[in-house]
């Protein structure tokens, strides 16, 4: 359990690195404040509330931001949604497999 509270929290910090990036090189956009609501759910997560729901919110606000982000940049490309699905889905389902 201990390595996916990693990942899980190394997946939350590289996107809140991403969303500092993209904010000094293309000024702020409102959907940064999704990605960085998302990314502190997820490691808040990872390492003090252990909660399921809260892991699903944070997985799901960044699915919605990069959905959003890829709609309005018009740069939307179907596979990174899909692997983002995955990844997240798997997310869920080792956290719900460990946490037993």
């Amino acid at each position: 359990m201990i390595i996916l509270k990693i990942f899980i929290f190394i997946y939350g910090l590289l996107t809140i690195i991403a969303t500092v990036s993209d904010f000094n090189h293309n000024g702020f956009n409102w959907l940064h404040s999704l990605y960085l609501s998302a990314s502190l759910l997820l490691m808040y997560t990872a390492f003090t509330a252990n909660n399921l729901i809260l892991l699903v919110i944070g997985l799901v606000g960044l699915m919605i931001a990069a959905f959003l982000t890829g709609l309005f940049s018009h740069d939307f490309h179907w596979s990174h949604h899909i692997i983002r699905l995955i990844v997240s889905a798997s997310v869920v389902a080792l956290f719900i497999y460990l946490r037993k």
